[in-house]
Order: structure tokens, then C-alpha cells, then sequence
């Protein structure tokens, strides 16, 4: 069946042309089509350029945001790489650091032994002429075997409190990494399948039909490495536990999370997963900001809590709704 030409309106205020949808240019953040003029091309370029996969293009109107939007994403990158660099330096001075302290300890444990073997030649050396009581023979028995070197408990537990920073830091990290690509969805109802498999589809389709759409988020099955809900099953079916979504990379969740904010006026919400430390830090600054939302009367103002998870903060800006 040969396919209907679509017809547009060019979405510039000064300008009412209409034609075939491919012959005009499509924004990819408002999604309003504007005609060859209004860009500045002819219509063959334009139709050309509408050919090409993955060809973006930004309005006048929306060109700055996006700018700035990108170049928001590339400084949080940026900050992301120079915290992973650092903590990779940190990781290796600590390695550094037990590799010296395992050698000090394994060089005392050398000097014992070789004192050790010092004193008993010595000791066969001199059996002959000493011929001692046999008190004497377990006084130097009990000397040799109750010999402490100076200093061996202090590294000892100078190299534990270093391994346990260590692991401590490690765990961290690796916590952090294990999150970083994965959201919390609020309020999904549960479905009564026990198929492992069917609940899985369920749940992605439930996710794509009630959240994912509402945000203009496109996403693949396969964009999803996991999915479940957190928590144990409850009896009382009104309350539903969050569900726990993990993308394969973290362009997906940031994409994501972009357009969130469409979600505010539904029963819907969308979060990052944190520690249980960051949870703690960011209710805090959360209980800090609803005071200051309460103390802003004149509605000049709104607050936001921006940051990466390590730098968390409370941002004012100009409510530019007003």
C-alpha cells in the first residue's frame, strides 16, 4: 500500500508554510517541524539531512538548553573521572603502603628466626662445658620461646587497621560502581505472576507503558540487564514496593532521569539508587530544603538538591515560572 504524504505547519511565529513532513526539520527536544526557509536551507539539503540516521537538530528556541545541558552532563562526567582517578591513587597508596608494612613484618620474622638459630647453635656449642642444673636448661628454654621482638605487636596492629581502610574503601567503591547505572521506579503495581520470566515482562512492560512513555524515554528490552522489586512481598496489596531497574550503560539512566521531571504531577516517581549513607545525607539536605521552601514567601525563588553523590548540595535559583 503506497504510504500518505504528512502534512505540517512550521512551528516559527512568523511563518505559516505547510508541506510534506520529510522536507521540513524536526527539533528533537520540542519535536516541532520547521520549514527549509525558516532553517536557512533548501529543500533538497534539507531532505538529505533527514535521510541521515541519528541526525539531531535543535530549534533556536531549544539550541541553548540543549547546549547547556550537555555541557551540565560533561562536567558531571568530568568530576565522575577525576573521583575514580583519585580514588584509584588513594587504592594503590594503600596497596603500596601493606606491601611495605607485609615486608617489615616478614624481615622481624626473619631476624627471629635467625636469632633463634643463633642461640641454639650456641647453645650445642657450649652443652659441654656448661652442664648445668636442669633449671638452668628450662630457664633458657622459656627465655627463647617467650622472646617477643620489639615492635612486632605494633605492626602487626598497624597492618590490620591498614587492611580493613583498605577493604573499607574497596567496598565502597565497589557499592558505588554496582549503582551507577541503576533507578528506583515508585508506585509500579505488582503483578500476581510467579513465572520468573513472565514477571520480568511484566514488569518491563509496566515500566514502559506508565513511566517510560510519560517521560519520552525509548528504551529497548535488552537496555535492561535487571529488574525486581526491593523488599519482601507484603500481605496489605496497597502498599507496593519500589522496583529496581538497572540499564546496561549509564547514557540510558541519565536520559532517563532528564525527564523525570515530567512525572511530578502523577502518581509516578523516579530516583537514584543510593547508599545507605547517601540516603541519610540526602534526607538531610531534603529536610533542610522543605525549610527553606517554607521560609521563601515571595515565590522569587525555588531550591534544588544538585550535585554528584559525594558533593551533594542545595542550589537556589530564579523561578522563572512566575
Amino acid at each position: 500500500m503506497k504510504q500518505v504524504p504528512i502534512l505540517v505547519t512550521c512551528k516559527n511565529e512568523n511563518c505559516t508554510e505547510q508541506g510534506i513532513q520529510n522536507t521540513f526539520r524536526h527539533c528533537t527536544r520540542c519535536f516541532q517541524y520547521f520549514c527549509s526557509q525558516c532553517c536557512d536551507l533548501e529543500e533538497h539539503i534539507v531532505k538529505l539531512l533527514n535521510s541521515w540516521v541519528d541526525n539531531y537538530w535543535f530549534c533556536p528556541i531549544c539550541a541553548k538548553p540543549a547546549l547547556n545541558a550537555v555541557f551540565v552532563e560533561k562536567d558531571i562526567e568530568e568530576r565522575c573521572q577525576i573521583f575514580l582517578e583519585s580514588m584509584e591513587s588513594r587504592l594503590l597508596d594503600v596497596e603500596m603502603n601493606t606491601n611495605v608494612l607485609n615486608q617489615s613484618f616478614t624481615n622481624l620474622k626473619i631476624s627471629f628466626e635467625s636469632n633463634e638459630s643463633t642461640l641454639l647453635q650456641k647453645h650445642q656449642k657450649n652443652i659441654e662445658i656448661l652442664q648445668k642444673t636442669n633449671d638452668i636448661e628450662i630457664f633458657l628454654q622459656d627465655h627463647q620461646q617467650n622472646a617477643t621482638p620489639v615492635g612486632a605487636n605494633e605492626t602487626k596492629v598497624d597492618n590490620n587497621i591498614n587492611n580493613e581502610n583498605q577493604e573499607s574503601m574497596v567496598n565502597q567503591l565497589k557499592d558505588w560502581q554496582s549503582r551507577l547505572n541503576n533507578v528506583i521506579v515508585y508506585n509500579i503495581p505488582e503483578s500476581a505472576l510467579q513465572n520468573g520470566v513472565d514477571q520480568k515482562k511484566n514488569m518491563i512492560k509496566n515500566f514502559r507503558d506508565k513511566v517510560a512513555n510519560s517521560c519520552n524515554f525509548n528504551f529497548n528490552d535488552v537496555d535492561i540487564t535487571a529488574i525486581y522489586r526491593l523488599g519482601k512481598k507484603l500481605d496489605d496489596a496497597s502498599k507496593i514496593r519500589p522496583l529496581l531497574i538497572k540499564f546496561n550503560n549509564t547514557s540510558m539512566k541519565s536520559k532517563l532521569m532528564r525527564n523525570a521531571y515530567k512525572l511530578k504531577y502523577s502518581s509516578y516517581a523516579i530516583s537514584v539508587d543510593r547508599s545507605p549513607e547517601e540516603r541519610v545525607m540526602y534526607k538531610s539536605l531534603l529536610n533542610k530544603k522543605r525549610d527553606l521552601e517554607n521560609k521563601e514567601t515571595s515565590g522569587e525563588w525555588r531550591f534544588r538538591i544538585k550535585g554528584p553523590p559525594w558533593n551533594l548540595k542545595i542550589v537556589r535559583t530564579k523561578n522563572l515560572q512566575l
